[in-house]
């Protein structure tokens, strides 16, 4: 369309600057000959101009859309690594999650499990209990309190009498309480952990 719009209007020039040289009435055919060459090569100036300024409009216009297709390319290349990155921290989240649901979930069975052996009627179970309770404590602070709230509630239970007939029975129990204590002097040290025995009954 410009194409064509400059070349009717360089065709309308010509026109015009072709009949204004014929105008002048020059007697001299060779005076009228170069004015009519002066007029084609104003004629193929205006249509040469013309060509390089529509050439430099398409190359500015392609460069225009060169720029915006770049600049859509990085646009969607930035939303795609967000995209992806939103994606990473979510499937982190929900892993850290799930593991820590796990580790929750490993400590209450832990944790049920050695109450359950500290109610048993074996000496030695009740033991294994007491070693998992402080186990417990060792690998996750902030249940220590309570593992020594639990060990502090089996040392207030009954002392079994000392019976003839149950002697062994009380000398196991009388180690079961002795471990215990010793469990509690060492979360009771200073530096949380404490190698000597604790006191005896």
């Amino acid at each position: 369309m410009v194409a064509l719009v400059l070349l009717l209007v360089t065709a309308g020039v010509l026109v015009v600057l072709w009949q204004w040289v014929d105008g002048l009435g020059l007697a001299d055919a060779d005076k009228k000959a170069a004015a009519h060459l002066d007029v084609v090569k104003v004629v193929s100036g205006i249509a040469v101009g013309g060509g390089g300024l529509f050439a430099l409009y398409l190359a500015a216009r392609r460069q225009r859309t060169q720029e915006l297709e770049l600049a859509q390319r990085d646009r969607a290349q930035a939303h795609t690594e967000s995209v992806a990155e939103h994606t990473r921290l979510h499937a982190e989240r929900t892993a850290a999650a799930a593991e820590q649901d796990a580790a929750e979930r490993r400590i209450t069975e832990l944790y049920a499990k050695s109450v359950e052996h500290l109610g048993s009627a074996s000496a030695p179970v009740r033991l294994g209990g007491l070693y998992a309770l402080d186990r417990l404590a060792d690998g996750n602070p902030e249940h220590r309190q309570t593992v020594v709230d639990v060990v502090c509630a089996y040392l207030r239970m009954p002392y079994p009498p000392v019976d003839e007939a149950d002697q062994q029975e009380w000398i196991q129990e009388r180690e079961v309480r002795v471990t215990a204590q010793r469990i509690l002097a060492s979360r009771c040290a200073p530096t949380g952990r404490h190698p000597t025995a604790g006191p005896t009954p």
